[in-house]
């Protein structure tokens, strides 16, 4: 199983935006696709693979617009297709955006093409109708050898992160939501998931009625150092905070110990780090890891950031404390992409609020994969 982002190499946007393109670039690749950036109805689509998108190269046909924040943005005469051009109003002028669209989209669709003919990519459409579903991997199969993941927010009794084979050629993936349309980064942790169980059920050409899904509450492994104690060496504590351990009873079975944080010194608008574990040599190179621990935010806590952190990574996702859920335990958890050549790690838990401010944590977990699984003890 290739690991992320190698994995995501393999998927092709088919719209209906640029979710997956932006999944796609946080985890470092560059998306190359002539969808991928693209705002397109599935009525359009159906009709560009009927014509093997004929014209869509032709300049003649192409008209530049300019979105709210100044880049240009594509379209195509006789189609509702917008295409993100990645160039701005104040950088460049119109007229040379549109020659070099139109040696870009020559290029395309000349890659799409091939691709099709030899069902090289396992190609996205996220929401829709099943109907439309349909319809669009009918449309894809008649060009080659294609499968469509059709990615949908999942009902009540779904399981999230599963993909299910429909039909041949068709696969529905199910996520908790879409990414909001005012901030397009923030694409569900449950992508990752999602995307290798999709890559298991096309590889294997599973057949219809299969289910690809992680058990509820499967860890792969904690990558923790099991210690008997937190005040082991991998462990260090803030400058600002002081962590001692208390008696409180744990979330969780195991005979691991709660920390009791406690900030000695305001923070103002800074946040502090309480606590950090060091993951030395255990963590896999470009690929995507999860970090998540249990907290209690008390009814006394007047701060207003408690959240998970890996020090010195970019946060791919992040669930930080529900501060209005005081009183009972809660996980929270952080995503990121652990950078080519390294193999270490640092899970910190941070906190914002003024003297006094205190919380508790336990059950520490590092994992490969975007989301938590079931709990386990370290190492």
């Amino acid at each position: 199983m290739p690991v992320i982002p190698d994995l995501l190499e393999h998927f092709e946007s088919l719209g209906p935006d640029g979710e997956f393109a932006m999944l796609q670039s946080i985890t470092g690749l560059t998306p190359v696709g002539l969808f991928a950036r693209s705002t397109v109805p599935v009525a359009d689509l159906l009709q560009a693979l009927e014509q093997d998108f004929a014209g869509i190269d032709d300049a003649a046909r192409h008209a530049l617009s300019v979105a709210a924040d100044g880049e240009y943005v594509l379209g195509i005469s006789d189609t509702c297709f917008a295409c993100r051009t990645g160039k701005f109003e104040h950088e460049i002028d119109a007229d040379r955006v549109l020659a070099q669209m139109k040696i870009l989209t020559g290029f395309l669709v000349r890659k799409l093409r091939a691709d099709l003919a030899a069902g090289a990519k396992l190609f996205v459409r996220l929401g829709g109708s099943r109907d439309d579903a349909g319809k669009l991997a009918a449309a894809l199969r008649l060009a080659g050898p294609n499968t469509l993941l059709w990615v949908t927010q999942a009902m009540p009794k779904d399981p999230l992160g599963a993909v299910t084979v429909l039909e041949d050629g068709l696969l529905r993936g199910t996520l908790d939501r879409f990414a909001p349309r005012g901030d397009p980064r923030a694409v569900s942790a449950l992508w990752y998931e999602l995307c290798v169980n999709a890559y298991a059920a096309w590889r294997a050409a599973c057949l219809p009625g299969t289910v690809v899904v992680r058990p509820a509450g499967a860890a792969s492994h904690n990558l923790i150092p099991r210690r008997d104690s937190y005040d082991a060496p991998e462990w260090t504590s803030g400058a600002l905070a002081d962590t001692e351990s208390s008696d409180a009873e744990p979330p969780v079975k195991g005979d691991d110990q709660v920390m009791r944080h406690m900030l000695h010194s305001g923070t103002g608008d800074s946040v502090e780090t309480l606590r950090a574990v060091h993951v030395d040599g255990a963590m896999t190179p470009g690929e995507i890891h999860c970090g998540s621990m249990y907290v209690w935010v008390g009814p006394e806590f007047t701060g207003d950031v408690v959240a998970p952190v890996f020090l010195g990574c970019p946060s791919v996702s992040l669930q930080g404390a529900d501060l209005a859920a005081r009183g009972k335990w809660q996980r929270i958890f952080v995503t990121t992409r652990i950078p080519a050549g390294y193999r270490n790690a640092e899970l910190a838990l941070q906190l914002r609020g003024p003297a006094g401010s205190m919380v508790y944590s336990t059950a520490w977990q590092v994992e490969r994969g975007g989301r938590p699984g079931g709990y386990v003890r370290g190492g």
